[in-house]
């Protein structure tokens, strides 16, 4: 007890010899203030710039450019401009600084000169796109979003909202023409007397009537099914009497062939016996004029006779006629008698001679002849080429049928399918008939009727936002502010026992008003002024929290005691890193801030860290220290609070050792550290 009485009066000495010696000082007064109120104002002014960023009234401040090149559409009548309805919107909406220009071109450079945080430009296509739906397109719109991140590395997060309002605005009003389009129906509907009944009656009505005209299509298709078989028996029957007809014309060529030679053969022989008739019609009459020069005028002219049979006597002539006739009497009576007879018979002759060889030489019944059968030549050979152009008609036609043949195939074979296809169809209709009969019978057709009726005004409401989100706040608090403010309150706390170790030093040199010191004492008695400077520090930022900046704040009692032993902690811990390890304490001190800072989940949620933080985060007193505040500030959970204190507790008990056996076991190389400093002439105490 005795040791404990004297260890506890010499660090009591100790804390009464820095006390006199910093009221001695008044530049130590000051540097000792200034120690205490810095860290404070570090505190304040994070909590302030942090109070409530992302509130109306901050991000409202943000300039956004919006500008409208959307041309719009008109669809039943009406005009639609979707992008006029989103600028609508976004004038009635204050979280972000619209500044609605001129131009693109005025939006972008805006942009890119940095007077605009970002830019939103509506095409001009964007209705005509996001109505596609109905004639069957489905090509989604896009509004051009424009964003400088260069200006800032936070602005642009803000300014994403703008993403989220504009398409809130767009699906609203997509909804809402959708809405009271149908609306409007609905009333044109019933203002017109029209009811879902009477649509559905009228549906049905047409639906049997299109069933009726696909069965008198299909009994029209049997008929033509029927035809067209009678059609192909009687192409057939046709193909087969071509090839008869093919096959006379073949043997009637051959006939006219044949005859064509006859008659060229004929021509010949009438050409031949007309030459013939005249040469011996002349020849008669000249036999006939011989006679009548031989036996002259008289036919008893017996000289002329004798002449004429050749007899050389005329006194002849008579004997010889009566040798030739012994018993022929001529009296001289019948000698002129025969004698006229001669003459008028000769004369007769000569006439008709005469007139025969005139006949005969005058006649063109050999020509007229041979001109008709050379006419009935080229008749045949007319006929020839008839029939050779029939055969080759023939032939065509042949093609012709097999052609049609083919064809009418087909068109059977079309006309079955599309009988199938009306067979088909007339079962769907009738499917059709049996769902609106089944529809007319539901539940769902009642709620369609009963929803024809609606306010169109309550229902565009209530389509353009379906859903509200109910949100129950957990742990509320007022302002961003109010939960950002533990984390700046704890790096304050680290920071001013940073600076208390940079500034007081934790070796005490001997003097005449202090005992001699165990190293236990030394470092506990130098260590309350340290402690005491960060009280304050914590004291201090703690009111000013809670009633000057108005941090939100269940428990304040709690939230002062939290700081006083997070405080304690760190202040303790940075005070153990300048003792046991003296310049590479300092070092380590603000590594384990920087850490912290980053890893403790102060401004990031610590699962979007990297993995390294998530490994040390459980051992940062940064975490505790807010937990503890967190707690006083929202509500308490559980023993969450009693938890994170005991925790800093425990980690200020942890470094006491390790603030003896780190100086024990670094000593010596802290020394040649220092000596190699002394001799730089420019680093060193």
């Amino acid at each position: 007890m005795r040791l404990i009485r004297k260890s506890i009066y010499n660090i009591n000495a100790v804390i009464r010899s820095d006390i006199r010696r910093l009221g001695r000082s008044v530049v130590s007064f000051v540097i000792v203030l200034g120690l205490i109120l810095l860290p404070c104002l570090y505190s304040w002014f994070n909590t302030i710039s942090n109070w409530d960023p992302y509130s109306a009234t901050s991000t409202g401040n943000l300039k956004v450019a919006v500008y409208n090149e959307d041309v719009g559409i008109t669809l039943m009548g009406v005009n639609v401009n979707v992008g006029s309805s989103v600028i609508d919107g976004l004038k009635a909406n204050d979280a972000i600084g619209w500044q609605f220009v001129g131009s693109s071109d005025e939006a972008l450079e805006g942009v890119y000169s940095g007077n605009y945080y970002a830019a939103l430009i509506i095409p001009e296509d964007f209705t005509t796109k996001l109505m596609g739906f109905i004639s069957g397109k489905y090509d989604k719109p896009h509004i051009i979003y424009y964003e400088n991140q260069k200006v800032n590395i936070v602005s642009p997060r803000i300014t994403s909202k703008a993403d989220t309002t504009v398409r809130n605005t767009v699906n609203s009003t997509f909804i809402s023409t959708l809405a009271q389009a149908l609306t409007n129906i609905g009333n044109v509907a019933n203002s017109t007397g029209l009811t879902l009944d009477g649509t559905l009656d009228d549906m049905d009505a047409k639906l049997t009537n299109m069933s009726n005209g696909i069965n008198s299509g299909i009994t029209v298709l049997d008929s033509l099914l029927t035809v067209t078989d009678s059609a192909q028996n009687m192409l057939g029957t046709s193909s087969q009497a071509l090839y008869s007809l093919d096959y006379a014309l073949s043997e009637s060529q051959n006939a006219l062939e044949h005859t064509q030679s006859t008659l060229s053969g004929a021509t010949d022989s009438i050409m031949y016996i007309d030459s013939m008739l005249k040469s011996s019609a002349a020849g008669l009459v000249e036999g006939i004029n011989t006679i009548n020069s031989t036996v002259g005028n008289t036919f008893y002219d017996l000289n002329s006779i004798a002449e004429a049979l050749g007899i050389a006597n005329a006194g002849q002539v008579v004997d010889t006629l009566h040798n030739l006739a012994p018993d022929l009497t001529i009296s001289k009576e019948q000698y002129d008698a025969l004698n006229t007879l001669y003459q008028n018979t000769r004369s007769t002759l000569n006439t008709d001679i005469g007139n025969l060889n005139n006949t005969i030489q005058g006649s063109t019944i050999g020509s007229d002849l041979v001109s008709s059968l050379t006419d009935l030549q080229n008749s045949i050979a007319d006929i020839q080429a008839i029939n050779e152009q029939g055969a080759a008609t023939s032939a065509s036609a042949q093609d012709t049928l097999a052609a049609y043949s083919k064809a009418v195939d087909t068109l059977s074979a079309s006309m079955a399918e599309t009988r199938q296809s009306l067979s088909d169809l007339n079962d769907m209709v009738l499917g059709i008939q049996d769902s609106i009969r089944d529809f007319r019978n539901s539940d769902l057709y009642q709620q369609l009727n009963n929803a024809l009726k609606l306010d169109s005004a309550s229902l565009v409401d209530y389509l353009s936002s379906p859903v509200d989100m109910q949100t129950i706040n957990l742990f509320a608090a007022k302002d961003y502010g109010s939960p950002a403010s533990p984390f700046y309150t704890i790096l304050t706390l680290w920071v001013g026992g940073l600076f208390n170790i940079v500034i007081i030093r934790t070796r005490i040199k001997p003097s005449h008003d202090l005992p001699k010191l165990t190293a236990w004492e030394s470092f506990w008695g130098r260590y309350f002024t340290v402690f005491a400077i960060g009280f304050c520090t914590a004291i201090i930022t703690g009111l000013g929290n809670l009633y000057y900046i108005g941090v939100q704040c269940y428990y304040p009692l709690l939230y002062l005691l939290a700081l006083v032993v997070a405080d304690f902690t760190i202040t303790l811990i940075n005070y153990v890193l300048l003792y046991a390890f003296d310049v590479a304490g300092l070092a380590l001190s603000v590594i384990i801030m920087c850490l912290q800072v980053g890893g403790s989940g102060g401004t990031y949620p610590i699962e979007v860290l990297p993995a390294f933080f998530s490994k040390i985060y459980d051992f940062m007193p940064f975490k505790y220290g807010m937990f503890a505040l967190k707690e006083t500030i929202c509500g308490m959970y559980d023993h969450t609070y009693i938890h994170c204190l005991l925790i800093l507790l425990l980690m200020a008990v942890i470094m006491i050792p390790i603030a003896f056996l780190g100086k024990w076991a670094t000593a010596p190389l802290i020394r040649s550290v220092k000596k190699g400093m002394e001799r730089t002439k420019i680093m060193g105490a």
